[in-house]
């Protein structure tokens, strides 16, 4: 890694260190809209969760 990238990664770094803090506000925020996930796993794929969970490779916990 060249000296430029270093110093801009370590200038992002201190950036989120700010931002963490509460000292910066960040220069976007995403939103995500709620999931029915239970709604999708009966309606869409009609499985159980067990079915589900083993389909995605999962543990029942995890879902």
């Amino acid at each position: 890694m060249n000296k430029k990238d270093f110093a801009d990664l370590v200038g992002s770094v201190r950036e989120a260190k700010r931002i963490m803090r509460g000292a910066a506000k960040p220069s976007r925020v995403f939103t995500y809209a709620k999931i029915d996930a239970r709604r999708i796993r009966e309606q869409k794929f009609r499985k159980s969760q067990s079915e589900f969970a083993l389909m995605l490779g999962l543990s029942v916990n995890t879902i």
